[in-house]
């Protein structure tokens, strides 16, 4: 019915752009940002533009509403009329008037529909508008150079009389915008859009995939079965060797592209739950929070059972990877990784220096220039030029402070010889109280440290070891075992107690890499190393996936699961999918002991803001 109004020859342009919307939205189309628009407007030359002017003028006429008399008599009788008045006057009559961003902003484009844009972008280089190809191709390549950067682009598929059909498509990690109702048979029954694919398999769309199957407990690219099995769900996933392939061709610049997707994605989930909760959750240590962000850092071993590029033996006698990895402990995302040989060192400044850039450029800019953030790592991370590169990190305005661990050496166990027992003070247990058996003191100037960053300070903890614990000889002789560490907190911004506790509570670092190695970066699938690079990639996105859903979408027990649990409770959570009413409809087992978890969280999914971005 509607196609048939809109062959009608005179219907009014409001009407008529409303049925094209409804149309085109069923049809999907790729998103194009407003950003993305506007550098195009800028881009464009207005003079180029009109230099068919009867050509063009008719493109902004099927398009756009340029008359306010809904019969059109003005146009009729050869008096433009509304906008179609002002284009006329300003970009006809006088093209210096209006600049190509004035012409679009009056006409609408950049609120636009993505349907509507991305075919005024294909009339603009078809062969009705302008009829010579070279001039063609040279709009393509301006427009395609802004669009590119938002994973679209104008792809050329076909011919009409010889000249060159374009047509915008997903170039990468494009979003298609197509959505189908889908209602939950619960009580609360919200509504949620499902956003299905289009045709073919964009390498962004896969490397999505991938990384939902590792977040889902997949292992292997063949576990990939499981999304492709439920077409329903998931629509249309690549081959098993389609996703090799895509794996295969990520080059470093297709990985760059990969984590500045990773970082935009991160600043749209933090940006929703500051409309939640206020503000990203604080780190605690001590039974207080503390300030800002923490970033761990910290080394782990990977066992390889078979020949692979760059696996080499370990320290612990093994054979594999050592890769180093960043987490932010406020939330437990995976910021940052760098795959490294076997028998890389624990101790290089260079690879700390690199993985914690990347963590610092996958934090959103208001975050990383406008909060304290603390950096922790063990005896690894007191590299003296990994110190100073976090101390010039606040030259260029991020605030960062680390707490390190420190080896005992001679200078240090002298040091703690002759602490007298009345400067050692109990240490706490991470919810506050006091630890048993346990005492912290400071040792800054009393040892003579090589050369560190201004102010930094020594402290040591010693404890009665538990049965069974590894001792060094120093901690033999003394009858208690003792661990150093380095920060450069300034006095007055907590107790010996609290910063002792504070770089402690770096090991739950250690439960965030057993939790990764079931997400992905515990088994590596290729010979090749750079696809393994890749691998790596995706298993940080399936944590970052997994701990925003526990930061956005649940509460209680649930919002501090573990993968596991939540793959158990939620994610593997029999259901069936029925259709009726025109609408898609998904029945939970009434007898699932947690539907209600389940069907709240995708209440609060269908209620979650859309930034502004």
């Amino acid at each position: 019915m509607a196609e048939r109004v809109l062959l009608q020859e005179r219907i009014d342009a409001t009407i008529r752009n409303a049925i094209q919307d409804v149309l085109w939205a069923r049809q999907g189309t790729v998103e194009i940002l407003k950003k993305a628009r506007r550098e195009v407007a800028r881009a464009l030359d207005i003079v180029d533009l009109v230099h068919g002017a009867g050509r063009f003028r008719d493109l902004l006429d099927r398009l756009w509403v340029l008359h306010d008399d809904p019969f059109e008599f003005g146009r009729i009788l050869g008096a433009p009329t509304g906008l179609g008045r002002e284009i006329d006057q300003h970009v006809f009559r006088n093209p210096g008037d209006w600049s190509t961003e004035a012409l679009f902003e009056n006409l609408g484009a950049f609120e636009a529909g993505d349907a509507r844009f991305a075919r005024f972008l294909e009339g603009l280089v078809s062969p009705d508008v302008v009829p010579d190809e070279p001039a063609q191709r040279r709009f393509v390549d301006t427009i395609n150079t802004h669009l590119r950067a938002v994973a679209v682009e104008l792809r050329e598929t076909g011919e009409d009389g010889g000249y060159p059909i374009f047509q915008v498509v997903a170039s990468g990690l494009a979003r298609t915008r197509r959505p189908k109702n889908l209602v939950f048979a619960s009580l609360a029954k919200p509504d949620i859009q499902l956003r299905p694919r289009g045709t073919g398999h964009a390498p962004g769309r896969i490397a999505v995939d991938l990384a939902v199957m590792l977040a889902d407990g997949g292992e292997a690219i063949a576990d990939l079965a499981l999304l492709r099995d439920q077409a329903e769900v998931f629509g249309p996933v690549a081959s098993n060797p389609t996703a090799w392939r895509m794996l295969a061709g990520i080059d470093p610049a297709a990985l760059g592209a990969l984590r500045a997707a990773r970082a935009t994605a991160r600043a749209v989930a933090w940006l929703q739950a500051e409309e939640k909760r206020e503000e990203i959750p604080a780190s605690r240590a001590g039974g207080r929070e503390l300030p800002g962000l923490v970033l761990d850092i910290d080394a782990t071993l990977v066992t390889c059972h078979s020949e692979k590029e760059h696996a080499a033996p370990t320290y612990k006698h093994g054979f594999g990877y050592h890769p180093l990895l960043c987490f932010l402990d406020n939330t437990g995302e995976a910021l940052a990784g760098l795959l490294r040989p076997g028998n890389a060192a624990a101790n290089t400044a260079e690879d700390h220096i690199t993985v914690l850039d990347a963590a610092l450029a996958q934090l959103p800019d208001a975050h990383r220039h406008g909060t304290n953030i603390l950096i922790r790592a063990d005896s690894a991370g007191s590299a003296k030029a990994f110190l100073a590169h976090i101390r010039a990190l606040r030259s260029r305005g991020i605030h960062t402070s680390f707490s390190v661990g420190w080896s005992i050496t001679e200078p240090v166990r002298r040091a703690i010889r002759q602490l007298p027992d009345q400067v050692w003070h109990p240490a706490l247990e991470q919810d506050g109280t006091l630890r048993q058996g346990a005492q912290v003191a400071e040792l800054t100037g009393l040892v003579d440290l090589p050369v560190l960053p201004e102010n930094t300070r020594i402290i040591v903890r010693r404890e009665r070891p538990h049965p069974g614990a590894q001792l060094s000889l120093f901690d033999l002789d003394e009858g208690m075992r003792h661990q150093v560490f380095l920060t450069d907190t300034p006095y007055g911004e907590g107790s010996l107690q609290h910063l002792e506790v504070r770089h402690r509570a770096h090991a739950r670092v250690e439960d965030r890499i057993r939790c990764g190695k079931t997400t992905g970066f515990g088994r590596f699938p290729s010979r090749h190393f750079h696809v393994n690079q890749a691998w790596l990639e995706l298993s940080l996105t399936a944590l970052d996936l997994l701990a925003w859903t526990r930061l956005l979408l649940l509460e209680g027990e649930l919002a501090a699961a573990e993968p596991k649990k939540l793959r158990y409770r939620l994610l593997h959570a029999a259901a069936r999918i029925t259709r009726g009413g025109r609408r898609i409809h998904l029945r939970i087992a009434a007898t699932w002991p947690w539907r209600n978890e389940l069907t709240s969280a995708f209440a609060r999914l269908a209620a979650l803001p859309r930034p502004a971005t």
